[in-house]
């Protein structure tokens, strides 16, 4: 068990402009303190420092301690280096915070040469107890033809310590907005769970977006597993001129069992169950199902033997999406 200042993931998208090698493409740009050449990019100032491992940092984080003197506790590097992306690239930053110690506010830029790209602000009351992983939100670069030379700069002149670590930027492309992609890319994933893939079990590309059990369709084979595109539960929050969209879908899959052979044994509960690793590992895979989303998880798994038909078990699992976008991408494709 961890304790209250143990740390926790954060995932978050970028994307590169043509002028940089593919592959740097849906690969995020992550900056820690964790290695002599990663602090060596660092520039510390004011009451700043990078902390250690110790009780307060696992292993090691930026220390920005507020105080009133002149000079505000503050740590910059450059998103490079040598990086070149085009005007209008839209971004989401993220990073691992823990405000225990502070007292008010931290301040986040992203600057182009000494412009300023973006500003984000998080108040204490922002973040919850202990290190969390939190968004700083999208951005759109406004800068030159080319930018040269990105920043982060990050700073606090109030009272109290601020920890800051795994600070995460990567370029969003066009289709991590449109949820038609995205359930595209989940039913692709789902496909892949096959024996020659080294799954418990094998769809055999036999994923469907309808739900039928199989007393309704006794053509198709089992297993199979069923993703119905039904509009469930989505949350759409406005940030300014982008949005973040969360939503799920519920998906059923269904195995052979052996009531005739074995009453009192289930073969297909001992399957339906197995069904819960490939699901997670599938979606572990490809976590942002090929920069289509931000995130993407398996969040509840229900297996059941002989409710729909004593020869079926069945497993009925949601996945969970995040996504930013912008009106632009709504567009019809």
């Amino acid at each position: 068990m961890r304790d209250r200042w143990g740390k926790a993931m954060v995932l978050v998208a970028i994307v590169l402009a043509s002028t940089v090698s593919a592959a740097w493409k849906n690969h995020p740009m992550i900056y820690t303190f964790d290695t002599q050449d990663e602090l060596n990019e660092w520039v510390i100032a004011g009451d700043a420092a990078i902390e250690p491992f110790s009780f307060y940092s696992t292993p090691n984080a930026l220390r920005l301690e507020g105080s009133l003197s002149y000079t505000p506790a503050s740590g910059s590097r450059l998103l490079g280096p040598g990086l070149l992306v085009q005007p209008g690239t839209t971004y989401m930053v993220s990073a691992r915070l823990n405000a225990d110690l502070a007292v008010t506010k931290l301040t986040v830029r992203i600057q182009d040469g000494v412009d300023t790209v973006a500003t984000f602000v998080v108040s204490v009351s922002d973040v919850a107890a202990g290190w969390q992983p939190y968004d700083f939100g999208p951005f759109v670069n406004t800068g030159s033809a080319y930018t040269t030379e990105l920043q982060v700069f990050i700073e606090t002149s109030s009272s109290g310590i601020w920890l800051v670590d795994d600070i995460e930027i990567v370029e969003v492309s066009g289709d991590v907005m449109k949820k038609w992609s995205a359930i595209s890319a989940a039913i692709k994933a789902m496909k892949d769970v096959t024996i020659t893939r080294n799954y418990n079990n094998d769809l055999g590309s036999r994923v469907y977006t309808r739900l039928f059990t199989p007393q309704e369709q006794r053509d198709v084979a089992l297993p199979y597993a069923c993703i119905p595109v039904d509009q469930e539960a989505e949350k759409i929050e406005y940030e300014g001129f982008q949005f973040q969209s969360t939503w799920r879908l519920t998906g059923h899959a269904f195995f052979k069992d052996n009531p005739e052979s074995d009453p009192l044994d289930s073969a297909g509960a001992t399957s339906a169950a197995k069904f819960r690793d490939d699901l997670i590992r599938a979606f572990m895979a490809d976590p942002d199902l090929g920069n289509t989303v931000k995130n993407c998880e398996v969040t509840t798994i229900e297996t059941s033997a002989g409710v729909v038909d004593d020869g079926v078990s069945e497993v009925i699992f949601t996945v969970e999406f995040q996504q930013y976008g912008g009106a632009a991408d709504l567009a019809a494709s």
